[in-house]
């Protein structure tokens, strides 16, 4: 039975009325993103930094998007938004933040439609939309720029479990044609849709109800929602595995990721209880759980997950919320692992409604079986109230953490000092500040915490070479080749310092190894050819030095330093205007040069 036709069901002005209240107020909490700035993690690849997203909307664009998997998955239309913005707004970031937070006020509102037309019950899908809308726990996933795909590809699942409610209650081959675009759609989004077909089938035995036509039916119904997933899952895998998004079995064991698998669905379902010191991922746990944590987290399952059973026909939303929680998790809970964190609250976005409706549920029908039920219901209304309240302050609060990447990386390293990248990437954005001291101090912490990687030991060596201490650099930049003998940019490091040593025959070879490797990064490339034609020039090989430099001018014609050590080149061989041209193009190319000004000012050039 439709609520609607119950007399404690609203009339359809008030239900607007209300709906409306949810999505002004839901605007209002996460428009402090709007004051926030893109970060340097992930927005560049899928925004500022992308050339086919970053110019707007284009032919060669939209090709560029449709056929490639640069992002490290598929997901186009995640990326015709980011254009569209782009389109918009260009790279004003509080454009692109607009977008994701209205999307998310649309996904609270539908949210609460598509429960109530497959329920029949408004207020309790009213109360999960306001959780959906306003918990801390989704703010990653609208403050972030990267993370549109998140919302965007909940609006197409929200729209495809509209759309299936029609199909379950009327059929037709045109509702039915309109579920599987959603899920496609959805799917081309961010491939977290891959549930979507099981979901359904829970759908079927609760609220649906249509378990009387058949489990085999049900299931022939979605042979070819499944086909659809099918096909998305092999064109992740593919594209992930070409760009070493997935960590090898080797790297970390089937044990280990069972043993974070059962903590982190605990832990997630803790941090929606009690939403406090999150930040923006928090790295794998490796081999420091303890069995301790393992076994009660195992325990919590199996215990909720027989309770879930045994009242699977009492209480059907129980189930249906408990395994909605755990099997829309399947695809980011890590048993196919992408990426160096152990959990990221922007995983939580659908998983949790699951548990919201299993929660809501509970309490609403507990207070109608109630002797004192209406009295119970309206104390339980006014603590759902207080409760929202508090989660808006903390969301409020959390979105100020999105600043920018400098505030990002802070926090993450005041929730978990252990957070080696945080660590790591906070010490990179003081290097930028020209705060060496401070960026030492955490790229120890980093190194500390993970020995094994380059970029720790890399980070200690230019800190201490851009504060003059080409010696105690030389030391950190060996160690990071000692972990990594390949990496190109330790190489061209090390060349750097010995030459700041005037070691110069040393660096001479370094260099020329660090140049024969080749890279694809052409800017380090750029610049291992401009160091090591300093190196020719010290050791009195100006001829080479001109060969090679000439050489390079025409592969990265877009080098400042590399046309400013050129010029130098040239002018010491007596080329005094051909050096002043490539003082000149150093400057077209930067404006700030200050070497290559320097350069000309002393030829008496303007």
């Amino acid at each position: 039975m439709n609520e609607s036709a119950s007399a404690h069901a609203p009339a359809s002005r008030t239900r607007a009325v209300q709906l409306a209240i949810l999505f002004v107020v839901t605007i209002a909490v996460y428009a402090r993103a709007l004051f926030c700035d893109f970060v340097y993690y992930d927005d560049g690849l899928y925004v500022f930094d992308n050339a086919a997203v970053r110019n707007g909307i284009s032919l060669s664009g939209m090709r560029t998007i449709f056929i490639t998997g640069e992002t490290g998955t598929w997901q186009p239309i995640a990326l015709l938004s980011h254009m569209i913005d782009c389109q918009l707004f260009g790279l004003t970031a509080w454009g692109h933040h607009l977008t994701a937070v209205l999307i998310h006020g649309i996904n609270a509102i539908l949210l609460c439609v598509a429960l109530t037309r497959m329920t029949g019950r408004y207020y309790p899908s009213l109360a999960v939309a306001a959780i959906f809308a306003l918990h801390p726990t989704h703010v990653e996933s609208v403050a972030w720029i990267s993370e549109r795909k998140d919302v965007l590809s909940t609006l197409f699942w929200i729209l495809c479990l509209i759309a299936y409610t029609s199909f379950a209650r009327c059929g037709g081959v045109g509702r039915y044609l309109c579920v599987v675009a959603m899920l496609v759609l959805g799917l081309m989004t961010k491939p977290m849709l891959v549930t979507v077909p099981c979901v359904l089938l829970l759908l079927d035995y609760w609220p649906l109800q249509r378990m009387d036509r058949g489990l085999g039916r049900l299931v022939g119904e979605k042979l070819l929602l499944f086909a659809v997933v099918i096909a998305s899952c092999v064109i992740t895998l593919i594209i992930q595995r070409q760009n070493q998004a997935i960590v090898s079995l080797e790297n970390l064991p089937l044990s280990t990721r069972l043993d974070n698998v059962w903590v982190s669905y605990v832990k997630y379902i803790w941090t929606m209880v009690w939403p406090v010191g999150l930040a923006i991922d928090y790295p794998h746990p490796k081999d420091t759980l303890t069995s301790l944590q393992v076994t009660g987290s195992l325990a919590v399952l199996t215990g909720i997950t027989a309770w879930a059973a045994y009242l699977w026909k009492r209480t059907p939303y129980f189930i249906v919320g408990w395994l909605w929680y755990l099997g829309t998790m399947v695809p980011v809970i890590g048993f196919v692992h992408v990426g160096e964190q152990g959990m990221a609250d922007r995983y939580t976005y659908v998983p949790t409604i699951g548990l919201a409706i299993l929660g809501v549920w509970c309490v609403n029908d507990f207070c109608k079986r109630s002797a004192y039920g209406a009295a119970i219901l309206r104390a339980v209304a006014g603590l759902f109230l207080a409760v929202l309240c508090a989660w808006s302050v903390l969301t409020w609060k959390q979105i100020g953490y999105w600043k920018n990447t400098e505030t990002l990386w802070a926090r993450a390293v005041k929730v978990n000092p252990n957070h080696e990248r945080a660590q790591r990437n906070l010490a990179a954005l003081l290097m930028d500040r020209n705060d060496y001291a401070n960026a030492i101090k955490h790229y120890k912490a980093a190194a500390g915490l993970n020995a094994r990687d380059p970029r720790n030991w890399n980070g200690l060596g230019l800190a201490h070479l851009r504060l003059g201490d080409p010696v105690r650099a030389l030391q950190f930049f060996e160690t990071s080749q000692s972990v990594d003998p390949e990496n190109v940019d330790t190489r061209n490091n090390i060349g750097v310092c010995l030459l700041k040593l005037n070691r110069d025959a040393e660096a001479e070879e370094v260099l020329t190894q660090a140049a024969g490797a080749g890279t694809a990064d052409m800017v380090l490339a750029a610049e291992v050819t401009a160091n090591l034609g300093v190196a020719l020039m010290k050791r009195g090989k100006a001829d080479e030095a001109e060969r090679v430099l000439a050489n390079a001018t025409t592969r990265y014609a877009d080098s400042a330093k590399l046309r400013n050590v050129y010029g130098v080149v040239l002018n010491s061989r007596g080329k005094r205007d051909e050096a002043i041209a490539q003082f000149r193009e150093a400057l077209r190319i930067d404006q700030g040069f200050e070497d290559a000004q320097r350069n000309l000012d002393v030829l008496g050039a303007k």
